[in-house]
C-alpha cells in the first residue's frame, strides 16, 4: 500500500512436467574385449539437459561388413548403470553403436555412433581346394586357397602345413610343421622326405590369434628313389667300331632293372635308342664314320623311372673324303657361262668336316690339263663358270675336301653353251589352255 509492503503469502511450490532428454549420454567409449564382446561406457547427459528423472539407458549396436545388418538393442539398462558388455557378436566384425536415455516420458536423442571392431580370431573353416602333388622321390608340393571370407576371423598373416609319416593308415612319428609368413602364398615344396613312403598333409592359416582348423587330410606316396649316374665309358676299336661299357651306380644295389642307350652322330637327330637288361654290361656300335663326333648318354632303369644319364661324347680321327659331290644340273646356261650345284658327298663319305670344294672344267675333247677353281663351302653350294666360249661343251666336275686332303672327283658333266645369236624366250609363262588351243 501507500505505507510499504504488506506480508507475503505462504510459499506455493509446483514441478514442471518430465519431458525426454534434450541431450544423449556422454563420452562413450566402446572397446573390443575379446572377438565376440564389446564393453560400451558412458556418462550420463548433463543435468539441464536431463529434462526430468533418468529411468534407464538404451544402446542399440549392429554390424556393418556382416551379412547379418539388423539393428540390435538392449533396453532397460538402469539409470545407475554406466557401462554393458555386448556379448555374442561375430569375430573381426565393425559394429556401428550408439547409447540413448530415457525418463519416463520416453527416450532422448541418439549419441554420435562410434564404430569398432570386435578382436581377431583363429579361422574357423580351413583352406579351401587342398591339393598335393608328387614331385619326385624326396619331394612335394601342396596347393590350396585361403579360408572363405567370413570365417578367416582376422587377417591372415600365413600358412602352416602339417605332414606326418603313415604306416598301415597310421601315423608314425610326430608332425612336421613348415610355416610360410605371406598371406598371398598358396603353395608350398616340402622336401627331404623319405622315398616311396606315404604321408598325410593337412594346411591350417593362421591369424595373430593362431592357427586355425586344418584341411582334411590328404595322403600322398613319394616316388621311389631313382638311381644315380651310371659309370660308362666309350673306346674305339681297332675294327672301326666303338665299344660302350658301363656299371651300375655305386648307391643302386638292388635298385636296378635296366639301362636305357642313346647314341649316334652329334649332328644328327634323332638318337637312336636301345635297352639292356641289367646283367648286360656292354654294348659295340658298328659303322661308324670317320671324322664325326658321337654323343652316348646311358639311364639305369628302376621301379621309379629312368634315373639321370650319363653322357659321352668320343670324336673319331678325320680322312679324305670317300665319296664325291653330287652334280646337279644346270639352272642358268647363256653363250659365255654356266651356273651350277652340287650337293656335299654323303654323310658316311665325307669323313671329316668339308673346308672346301674344287671345281675342275674344260673343253669337251680337249688335250691337257683341266683349269681348276677352288670354292669355300657355303649353304648354297653353287659356282658360275664365266667367259666360255659360245656354242661349246664343257667337261665339269668337283670334289671336296677335309682337313686332311682332296677326295675323288665325281664324275663327268658336259654342259654346252648357246650360240652367240640364240635368242631366249623370258618369262614364259602358259596363261590358258583349250582342247583345241594354247594361250602363251
Amino acid at each position: 500500500s501507500a505505507l510499504g509492503l504488506g506480508a507475503f503469502t505462504p510459499e506455493v511450490r509446483e514441478r514442471t512436467l518430465q519431458s525426454k532428454p534434450s541431450a544423449p549420454p556422454q563420452d562413450i567409449k566402446c572397446v573390443s574385449t575379446r572377438s565376440t564382446a564389446i564393453l560400451v561406457s558412458w556418462r550420463p547427459p548433463p543435468a539441464e539437459s536431463q529434462n526430468g528423472v533418468l529411468a534407464g539407458y538404451s544402446v542399440y549396436y549392429r554390424a556393418l561388413d556382416s551379412e547379418d545388418t539388423e539393428l540390435k538393442e538392449v533396453n532397460d539398462i538402469p539409470p545407475t548403470t554406466s557401462q554393458i558388455l555386448l556379448e555374442s557378436l561375430e569375430k573381426w566384425t565393425e559394429y556401428r553403436i550408439t547409447v540413448v536415455a530415457h525418463t519416463e516420458v520416453g527416450p532422448g536423442p541418439e549419441s554420435s555412433p562410434v564404430i569398432v571392431r570386435t578382436d581377431e580370431d583363429v579361422p574357423s573353416a580351413p583352406p579351401r581346394k587342398v591339393e598335393v602333388e608328387v614331385l619326385n622321390s624326396t619331394a612335394i608340393q601342396v596347393f590350396w586357397r585361403s579360408p572363405v571370407q567370413n570365417r578367416q576371423h582376422g587377417q591372415i598373416r600365413g600358412y602352416q602345413v602339417h605332414y606326418v609319416r603313415m604306416e598301415n593308415g597310421e601315423a608314425r612319428g610326430l608332425p612336421q610343421i613348415k610355416d610360410i609368413m605371406l598371406a598371398d602364398a598358396q603353395e608350398m615344396v616340402i622336401a627331404g622326405l623319405q622315398p616311396e613312403t606315404a604321408y598325410s598333409i593337412t594346411v591350417a592359416a593362421y591369424t595373430m590369434k593362431g592357427d586355425g582348423a586344418r584341411s582334411k587330410p590328404k595322403v600322398v606316396t613319394t616316388k621311389g628313389a631313382v638311381p644315380g649316374k651310371p659309370i660308362l665309358s666309350v673306346h674305339q676299336t681297332e675294327e672301326n667300331t666303338l665299344l660302350v661299357k658301363w656299371e651300375p651306380p655305386l648307391d643302386a644295389e638292388g635298385q636296378v632293372i635296366g639301362y636305357r642307350l642313346q647314341f649316334g652322330r652329334k649332328d644328327v637327330d634323332p638318337l637312336a635308342t636301345l635297352e639292356f637288361t641289367a646283367l648286360e654290361d656292354k654294348y659295340t656300335a658298328p659303322s661308324i664314320h670317320k671324322g664325326a663326333t658321337y654323343v652316348f648318354k646311358l639311364a639305369v632303369k628302376s621301379r621309379a623311372g629312368f634315373g639321370e644319364e650319363a653322357v659321352q661324347e668320343l670324336t673319331t680321327p678325320e680322312d679324305i673324303p670317300k665319296g664325291y659331290p653330287q652334280i646337279l644340273e644346270a639352272s642358268n646356261i647363256t653363250s659365255m657361262s654356266v651356273q651350277f650345284g652340287w650337293l656335299p658327298p654323303v654323310l658316311a663319305e665325307r669323313n671329316g668336316a668339308i673346308v672346301k670344294y674344287t671345281v675342275a672344267y674344260r673343253e669337251a675333247g680337249s688335250p691337257g690339263n683341266p683349269l681348276e677353281k677352288d670354292l669355300p663351302p657355303s649353304p648354297e653350294n653353287s659356282y658360275t663358270l664365266n667367259g666360255l666360249k659360245p656354242n661349246t661343251a664343257y667337261d665339269v666336275k668337283i670334289r671336296a675336301h677335309t682337313s686332311k686332303g682332296p677326295g675323288p672327283y665325281s664324275p663327268t658333266v658336259q654342259y654346252r653353251t648357246f650360240q652367240l645369236d640364240q635368242v631366249l624366250p623370258k618369262n614364259f609363262k602358259v596363261k590358258m589352255v583349250t582342247k583345241t588351243s594354247v594361250l602363251l
